[in-house]
């Protein structure tokens, strides 16, 4: 770090005497993410010493001048232009938080998606919208970005073929080649998941995986029985095979094979099954009464099993992790 840029810090420094200068310089961090990457860029960039009170920066500092922030902003400008990310972001978040104009969230945020930091782009793409004031598409446009760049991109890098993209007309999916009729896209597994409880007797679903378990004679319900016998072979060819495979111990999981009735039970049902934990069976039962609004319980058609089989799911994998070792 240059003569100038100490000069320059200790006009910001705020330092409280009774905290350690580690701390100090990240007083009025939002995030771990930020404080990680200013951490980083005084490490490996400016090779400063971050244990240095001279070097010590809150987020928090005094009130510059008028005249030192114009210079700070037109540093920060011309950090960017060079694609100095990492310095350019650097000088941005020097600047006080309360005297940070629109263009230097903006700045901001270009650097920390350009370094893919995409969580602190996040907020400062949010930020910048705040300090504006008004509707502004291109920045809810790079916010989106930020955010689904956050969320996605590790996802997607499994499927080079597609890509996400937002744009001023939404954000969508959009194919990077020629995709093959019947050719598999992408795969999405939840990690958990219940059917709504108004859709069990109705619709009922595998456990597991989903795959409807809808037969003839419970979609047309008593219409069924009133039907010829031929209009019922019909409808029977060309109706999806199904296989019910009801859970061995309890009568409320059906699956529609033997592997997901497996899956099942080794991933949450051998604690939720009523026959190895009784206690569940007032919520199984819940659920199948199809209750929706219970006063002061519950008021959703979501199902509370979801949360049962998180907490059960979460279980059997410390208990496996642990009978492992």
């Amino acid at each position: 770090m240059s003569g100038d840029d100490a000069n320059d810090d200790r006009t910001l420094v705020a330092v409280a005497n009774d905290l350690p200068s580690t701390m100090n310089q990240f007083v009025g961090f939002t995030s771990k993410e930020e404080s990680d990457l200013i951490l980083h860029i005084r490490r490996t960039v400016l090779h400063s010493d971050e244990d240095s009170t001279n070097d010590a920066i809150t987020a928090s500092a005094s009130t510059l001048s008028l005249a030192i922030l114009d210079f700070k902003v037109e540093r920060a400008k011309q950090k960017h232009a060079a694609e100095s990310f990492e310095e350019a972001f650097y000088e941005c978040w020097k600047i006080p938080q309360e005297q940070r104009p629109l263009e230097i969230w903006k700045i901001g945020g270009e650097c920390c998606k350009k370094l893919r930091v995409f969580a602190v782009a996040q907020r400062w793409f949010s930020e910048a919208i705040h300090v504006c004031r008004s509707n502004n598409s291109d920045l809810n446009v790079k916010l989106e970005q930020a955010r689904i760049a956050r969320f996605f991109n590790n996802y997607l890098a499994q499927y080079p073929m597609i890509d996400m993209r937002v744009d001023q007309r939404g954000k969508g999916i959009y194919s990077k080649r020629v995709i093959s009729p019947g050719e598999d896209i992408f795969t999405d597994i939840p990690l958990v998941h219940a059917q709504t409880v108004d859709t069990l007797s109705i619709s009922p679903a595998c456990a597991t995986c989903t795959t409807s378990l809808l037969t003839p004679a419970v979609y047309f319900e008593t219409t069924w029985s009133r039907m010829p016998e031929k209009l019922q072979r019909q409808i029977e060819e060309y109706w999806p095979p199904i296989t019910l495979v009801p859970c061995s111990f309890c009568p409320f999981e059906l699956y529609c094979s033997e592997t997901c009735r497996q899956q099942a039970w080794d991933s949450y049902h051998k604690i939720l099954c009523p026959s190895a934990n009784p206690e569940t069976m007032e919520l199984f039962q819940f659920c199948a009464n199809r209750q929706i609004i219970v006063r002061g319980t519950w008021n959703s058609i979501f199902s509370p099993m979801i949360l049962a089989k998180l907490i059960a799911m979460i279980v059997l994998h410390v208990v496996n992790s642990v009978q492992s070792k």
